[in-house]
């Protein structure tokens, strides 16, 4: 009976571990995809801001039209959104990370 329980709790401790382990894998992944998907934001809202740029200077000596001109600075502003979106999904990630590993606690203090 005894040796039966202990085989149990060494079961469920394995099984414990094995799931904080897939815990802190998933949130690590879920913070290298955050930190990939703002850099990838930054290199299209840089893009989007150089296009702007174009746009305006086009606009400025009579050979771009208005609405070229607001197309791009639309894109500037989805640009932006982009990054603060990512930007918070980043940070978001980070912190799933710090608590999966212990870093946190659901409270906030650290243990």
């Amino acid at each position: 009976m005894a040796d039966a329980k202990a085989r149990e709790a060494k079961e469920q401790l394995a099984a414990a571990r094995d799931s904080a382990s897939q815990q802190v894998v998933r949130a690590y992944n879920g913070l290298l995809t955050s930190l990939a998907e703002y850099e990838a934001a930054t290199v299209l809202n840089q893009a989007a801001h150089t296009a702007y740029e174009a746009a305006l200077r086009s606009y400025r000596q009579g050979v771009g039209t208005y609405t070229d001109l607001a197309t791009e600075e639309n894109a500037v502003v989805q640009g932006d959104t982009q990054v603060e979106d990512a930007r918070a999904n980043a940070h978001t990630a980070a912190a799933a990370l710090a608590l999966s590993v212990g870093a946190i606690d659901i409270a906030g203090v650290k243990p």
